[in-house]
Order: structure tokens, then C-alpha cells, then sequence
């Protein structure tokens, strides 16, 4: 399944980075999730908590769209704000 985009908050942090932050349930446990800043096509990858939840730090700015994917081809966009 894809992640869960009510259980996902991409907030920007207004010094070039954005917190990414998936509560319990959002990603299937202990996935791997890859976030990927659609317009510089930066990446960063981590292992979901066996809760489904998970929490980084990316590069971007408000208006950037972060796709986010886990363990298959399904994905989700959700934009910096």
C-alpha cells in the first residue's frame, strides 16, 4: 500500500530544510522509506519504527514537493509548507 498522507506532516523549517513526519501507522513497520525532493532530486532513505512511524530532515523549501515511498511502487507527493 502507499504511505498514508493524513498520517504524513512536511513542514518546513525556514532555514533551507524540511522536517518530514510520519505518525504511527503512515508507512508499513520497519520499511524502508526513501524521500525524495522533486525539484532538486535529493534523497534520503531510513527504516521506519516497527510502528509504522518515522521522522527526517530533508533539504527544501517551502513549495518543494517531497515524494515519499516504501517498499514498493506506490507512492505518495505531498508539498513543503
Amino acid at each position: 500500500p502507499p504511505p498514508d498522507n493524513t498520517r504524513i506532516l512536511v513542514m518546513d523549517n525556514g532555514d533551507g530544510t524540511a522536517t518530514v513526519k510520519g505518525e504511527a501507522g503512515a508507512v508499513l513497520p520497519s520499511s524502508r522509506v526513501n524521500l525524495t525532493n522533486a525539484r532538486t532530486g535529493a534523497v534520503v532513505s531510513l527504516t521506519a519504527n516497527p510502528d509504522g512511524s518515522f521522522q527526517a530532515l530533508v533539504d527544501a523549501v517551502a513549495g518543494d514537493v517531497i515524494i515519499i515511498d516504501n517498499d514498493g511502487p506506490a507512492r505518495i507527493a505531498l508539498p513543503v509548507s
